[in-house]
């Protein structure tokens, strides 16, 4: 019995005849109850000859009548490092190494949205049982960052209650592992961590970015009281929020909203409240949205896209490779255009999808055992599905109740009707063709069980026009990858398999030598406006499947004066366009100009996806020559869908860094 929570009764291990037990009770936290009552963990046996053994290690005990009881066998079980707290017999029999003796309560009780059983940094209290265990804390967890020991307190940045909370600004989210375990290990249960706690009714970004990185953990809503929404729903900027989750491909690396109650370390529901809680985003505002949800799990948490009535709202970024699990809805979309590649949608009380207007793609996506599989309503409403399974839902797979449909190369086992008021797609694969047979029976990993047998019809059982997807595998032995051998591409969903560097750095060096006379570059010269002369260096060009999006030059120059640069850049070719004029009304073109000293590395970051092109402005004024300029850039192959590049600042100091996939894995 390992790190779990033990409430109003306590272990109790009873033997007879010849039997033997071996035991291993580690970091449990029993509580008893406040009358009293009961025993923590006792070992009693019917026989002589029953024997225990084993070893007692690093729990806390409140709240009971006896701690821990060994009877007959004490001499064959090894209590040590335990902690007791308002028992009346903490044991019966003598303390055993380690053990600790509380003056005043352990937990922290102001906190409790996760649960009460937190500790408290408080003398005499939780603070004895921090390091109060035996051994360092990764003998018992493998990796302790992933293991809480303290609540999260600090409202406004990762603790969000009330009715609502406005963001102020542009924020980071990121794992937090100040609530973790480190060094030696501390007594008693460890929670799964979690980094924020959005439990307020409105969790609004005013108009403000959520940029959240890997392996970031979200606890939303909780019962009735508390819807916990985070969305867009107005802003004083008058521009939509925007949300960037691009997690990683091991679970670790994943971002996750989980619905508080599952979160929480308190009993649950199996089944969550209608619509509670839930990601939300209005067209109210803007006809666009660029957010990005990849690599991202939704547990017990919905996903809706509003678009208003007159226009439709663009999600301009595909969502992939994310799961919707548990949740009343897995995405609700209303007037929306969207894509969603490479989804898991499972358990859903009701639908996986439901559609209500607006041009919806999927592609590659698995829904198994909701209630329904994919629902569309509405004259408005265009679903696009193809190469996608559908399985075991329990009324339909796809229910058309409106709009219009084009399915194609997807395969249905198990539903009580696959497709309602239309026929299979001559393309499709459903019964007797497909079996059970063609599904992997047997896996290891609860996750693994969308893997293929390779005999499968499935394999290579997609639509022919389109192409691999690079770096992915439904191979259970994950040697079989998709690339242009094997096509046409699976259908169902998809494992990513190991990512390769996608950088390669490009470093140019400028023939200055008639600079000044325009040879080599375009000058523009506006002192006679007011303005400053300005040259624009050629342009670098990366064909189609690549982009540049890093970018690092120096200037060399002597003379009086001052030198300003910005960095022009595009996904089209608006270099052939840039005049004077241009350059200072198109702001979107190029970086604000910062003033350089001769010889600095300025390091600039254009933060856009699917970038090719890419041009320098120097601006001089005074009496400046130049001598020579530098410029490097990195080449990337083109991402998977949506990323952005940006720049960290912290302590001082800049980090550059890039939340990306790269699209093919197998050619960098």
């Amino acid at each position: 019995m390992i790190n779990d929570i033990w409430y109003g009764g306590g272990i109790l291990v009873e033997l007879g005849g010849l039997a033997t037990a071996d035991i291993a009770f580690t970091n449990n936290t029993i509580v008893g109850g406040y009358s009293h009552i009961g025993i923590g963990i006792a070992l009693t046996s019917s026989s002589y000859d029953a024997i225990i053994s084993g070893n007692i290690t690093n729990n806390l005990m409140t709240n009971t009548q006896c701690g821990i009881s060994r009877g007959d066998y004490v001499g064959y079980t090894v209590e040590s490092y335990n902690a007791f707290y308002q028992c009346t017999y903490p044991l019966d029999d003598s303390e055993g190494e380690g053990d600790i003796f509380l003056e005043y309560f352990p937990f922290d009780y102001e906190h409790s949205e996760l649960g009460s059983y937190f500790l408290n940094n408080d003398e005499e209290a939780g603070a004895e049982l921090i390091e109060g265990g035996h051994g360092n804390v990764t003998a018992y967890y493998d990796d302790p960052y992933q293991w809480s020991i303290f609540s999260i307190s600090d409202e406004g940045t990762h603790l969000f209650t009330g009715d609502e909370f406005d963001l102020q600004e542009n924020v980071l989210w990121q794992p937090n592992y100040q609530t973790c375990d480190e060094d030696i290990v501390a007594i008693g249960y460890h929670h799964p961590r979690v980094d924020y706690i959005n439990f307020c009714d409105l969790l609004d970004l005013n108009g403000h970015d959520v940029t959240i990185a890997p392996g970031t953990i979200v606890a939303m809503g909780y019962g009735e009281l508390y819807n916990g929404y985070l969305c867009n729903e107005d802003s004083s900027s008058g521009t939509n929020g925007s949300i960037f989750c691009i997690g990683g491909v091991s679970e670790e690396e994943k971002i996750k909203f989980v619905y508080g109650e599952l979160a929480s370390m308190y009993l649950h529901s199996y089944y969550l409240a209608s619509g509670r809680p839930r990601i939300y985003f209005t067209g109210n505002i803007e006809s666009t949205n660029d957010s990005v949800f990849c690599f991202t799990d939704f547990v017990g948490v919905g996903l809706t896209i509003n678009g208003n009535e007159t226009s439709q709202l663009d999600f301009t970024n595909p969502i992939h490779d994310c799961l919707f699990k548990f949740s009343s809805c897995g995405s609700y979309l209303l007037n929306t255009n969207i894509e969603f590649l490479n989804c898991i949608f499972e358990y859903c009380e009701s639908k996986g999808i439901d559609c209500h207007g607006g041009e919806i793609q999927l592609e590659n996506c698995n829904f198994d055992q909701n209630y329904c599989g994919i629902e569309t309503s509405g004259t408005n409403t265009n679903l696009t599905t193809k190469n996608c399974i559908f399985t075991n839902n329990e009324i339909y797979g796809i229910a058309v109740e409106g709009g219009t449909i084009t399915e194609e190369y997807n395969a249905f086992l198990g539903n009580r009707t696959h497709i309602l008021n239309k026929t299979l797609d001559s393309t499709d694969l459903a019964n007797p063709e497909l079996v059970l047979a063609d599904f992997l029976q047997n896996w290891e990993e609860f996750e693994d069980r969308f893997y293929l047998p390779q005999t499968s019809d499935l394999v290579d059982g997609g639509d022919p026009a389109d192409g691999p997807m690079w770096g992915y595998t439904t191979d259970p032995a994950r040697t079989i990858l998709d690339d242009g051998i094997h096509i046409p591409r699976d259908i169902g969903y998809h494992y990513l398999t190991a990512i390769g560097n996608p950088w390669e750095e490009i470093t140019c060096i400028y023939d200055t030598s008639q600079f000044l006379q325009g040879t080599t570059v375009t000058i523009y010269n506006q002192a006679g406006d007011g303005q400053p002369g300005f040259a624009v260096l050629p342009l670098v060009y990366l064909n189609s499947g690549y982009e540049i999006n890093y970018h690092s030059f120096s200037v060399t120059f002597s003379g009086s004066g001052t030198c300003k640069a910005a960095l022009g850049h595009s996904s089209i070719n608006d270099y052939d366009d840039i005049d004077g004029a241009a350059s200072q009304s198109k702001y979107y073109l190029h970086t604000t100009p910062i003033q350089v000293n001769s010889g600095q590395v300025v390091n600039i970051i254009s933060p856009y996806k699917n970038e090719h092109y890419a041009w320098l402005y120097i601006y001089t004024d005074g009496t400046i020559s130049i001598s020579s300029i530098s410029y490097a850039y990195l080449k990337g192959t083109a991402t998977l869908y949506g990323h952005m590049a940006k720049n960290y600042k912290f302590a001082g100091r800049n980090l550059p860094f890039r939340i990306m996939f790269p699209k093919n894995y197998g050619n960098l």
